[in-house]
């Protein structure tokens, strides 16, 4: 599988990121109950359009992780990425509609050893191929 495209969305994602910091009262209204902070949520949000490929999001549903969920069954991101996680790591899912698609994500979300809110996005198998 050629890696490119992936790479393409990651770093966009992140150059808008950086390009477009969060205010927090930039919160879209999302169903459900997320954990994350305002600031954190716009980003979230931001990362999910790339993700999604879908700049016309029309809704966002937040809910707990199913009961069966294994949190080894992701990558362990907080840890590879600077300062170590504060425990506890929390999982979120997060269901992206938009663009003729319904799409599942993953949000992991965990406070670094500065007390800055960190996330990543676990995209779910086949999402480059539309799958």
């Amino acid at each position: 599988m050629n890696a490119l495209p992936a790479l393409v969305a990651v770093s966009a994602a992140l150059l808008v990121m950086w390009a477009n910091p969060a205010l927090p009262g930039d919160r879209m209204a999302i169903r459900g109950q997320a954990t994350a902070e305002d600031r954190s949520i716009a980003r979230i949000r931001q990362t999910l359009e790339l993700a999604a490929m879908c700049f016309k999001i029309d809704a966002i549903s937040v809910s707990a992780v199913p009961a069966d969920f294994d949190p080894k069954s992701v990558p362990t991101i907080p840890s590879t990425l600077g300062p170590g996680p504060i425990e506890p790591v929390r999982f979120e899912s997060w269901s992206v509609e938009g663009c003729g698609h319904n799409l599942k994500f993953t949000v992991q979300l965990w406070y670094d050893t500065y007390g800055q809110e960190r996330f990543a996005v676990i995209t779910p198998k086949g999402w480059l191929n539309g799958s």
